[in-house]
C-alpha cells in the first residue's frame, strides 16, 4: 500500500483504495494510525497535471479547509488536514524531491446518492424523502451564515456529491464553495443541476443552491436526470414514481424548488423537505405556496467559466 504525508512525516497516512477521480484530483479511502488504532479517512490527491499551478490550488484548498473547519453540522463532511508532501510511495521510500498537494477529511461510509438510487430500484418517495431531510438541513445551515455571518454557497449540489449513510445524507466536495459576497464567482457545476440564472448570467445565490437541491431531489425520486426544458416530462416521471402515483401535487411541490424564477423558489429547504415527507405518508393534497416574485440578490455576474 502506498503512503503519503508531509515532508516531516511522509508515511503518516496509508492509501487503501482509489474511490473516484474528478476534475481536481483523486479521492482515496485511507487510514491513519492513532495509538495502534486504524482510523479511516478520505484523502484527496491533486492531479499531477495541476502541479504546475500548485500555488493557486494550495490557496483554493486552504480556503476550502478553513471554511469547512468553521462549520459544524452532521450533514457536512469535516476536514482533518491539508499539506504538501512527496508523491505516494512505499513505506520508508519517500522521495523529498517530489511534491504534491493533499486534503484529508473524515471518511463518510456509504454510497453516493446516484449509487444509492441504482442499488434501490424498489425505493418509494418516502425512502427518498428520508434521505433528503438531512441534506436540506445542511443546505439551510450553510445559507444561514450562522458561523460566517454571510450565507455559504456550495455551488455543486448533485447526486455524486451526496453520501447516503444510515443516519441520513452528508454533503461532500466543497471545492467550489464560497461565502456569498459582492465579489464575482466563476460558473461551475454540472449543467443538469445548475439553475438557469447561473447558466445564463452567472448569478449565484442561495436560491441557485436550492435549485440544485430540487434537481437532486428529482433524481433521488425518479432516477432520471432533470430535464427543465421539458417540464411535462418531469411531472410524468414524478407522478409515475412509487408512492407518488398520480400525485400531481407532489410533482408540483418538488418542481417548485426548480422554478425558473429564483424569487419564486421556496426560501427554506427544511420546510420544503418536511412537507414532501409528510405528503409521502398522507393522502392530503399538498398546496404549493404561490410566492410573489421579487428582485433576487445574487452575486454580481461575471463572464462564464468552465463547467465540470
Amino acid at each position: 500500500m502506498a503512503r503519503i504525508g508531509p515532508l516531516s512525516e511522509p508515511d503518516r497516512y496509508e492509501l487503501l483504495e482509489l474511490r473516484s477521480s474528478g476534475g481536481e484530483g483523486q479521492l482515496w479511502r485511507g487510514s491513519l494510525d492513532v495509538d495502534g488504532v486504524q482510523i479511516v479517512v478520505a484523502v484527496k490527491v491533486i492531479h499531477a497535471s495541476r502541479n504546475d499551478n500548485l500555488t493557486e490550488w494550495r490557496t483554493r484548498w486552504q480556503r476550502q479547509a478553513e471554511l469547512l473547519r468553521s462549520l459544524d453540522h452532521p450533514g457536512l463532511v469535516k476536514v482533518r488536514d491539508i499539506f504538501e508532501g512527496p508523491l505516494p510511495h512505499a513505506a520508508g521510500a519517500a522521495d523529498p524531491a517530489t511534491n504534491t498537494l493533499y486534503l484529508v477529511m473524515n471518511w463518510v461510509e456509504g454510497p453516493s446518492l446516484d449509487e444509492w438510487v441504482a442499488r434501490n430500484p424498489n425505493r418509494d418517495i418516502l425512502d427518498s424523502a428520508k434521505v433528503l431531510g438531512r441534506l436540506a438541513a445542511a443546505v439551510d445551515y450553510l445559507h444561514s451564515g450562522a458561523v460566517t455571518g454571510s450565507p455559504v454557497l456550495h455551488r455543486d449540489i448533485k447526486p455524486a456529491n451526496v453520501i447516503v449513510t444510515d443516519r441520513g445524507a452528508v454533503l461532500v466536495d466543497f471545492g467550489f464553495t464560497r461565502v456569498l459576497t459582492d465579489q464575482p464567482m466563476s460558473m461551475v457545476g454540472t449543467p443538469a443541476y445548475i439553475a438557469r440564472e447561473v447558466l445564463e448570467s452567472n448569478a449565484h445565490s442561495a436560491a441557485s443552491d436550492r435549485y440544485s437541491l430540487g434537481a437532486t431531489a428529482y433524481y433521488a425520486i425518479t432516477g432520471e436526470t432533470p430535464t427543465p426544458s421539458d417540464r411535462p416530462a418531469m411531472v410524468r416521471a414524478l407522478t409515475d414514481s412509487a408512492g407518488a402515483e398520480g400525485r400531481e401535487d407532489i410533482a408540483e411541490h418538488v418542481l417548485s424548488m426548480m422554478d425558473p424564477d429564483p424569487s419564486r423558489r421556496p426560501t427554506g429547504a427544511v420546510p420544503w423537505a418536511q412537507q414532501l415527507a409528510a405528503a409521502a405518508v398522507s393522502d392530503t393534497t399538498l398546496t404549493v405556496p404561490r410566492i410573489t416574485p421579487s428582485t433576487p440578490s445574487p452575486v454580481a455576474p461575471t463572464p462564464p467559466g468552465r463547467s465540470r
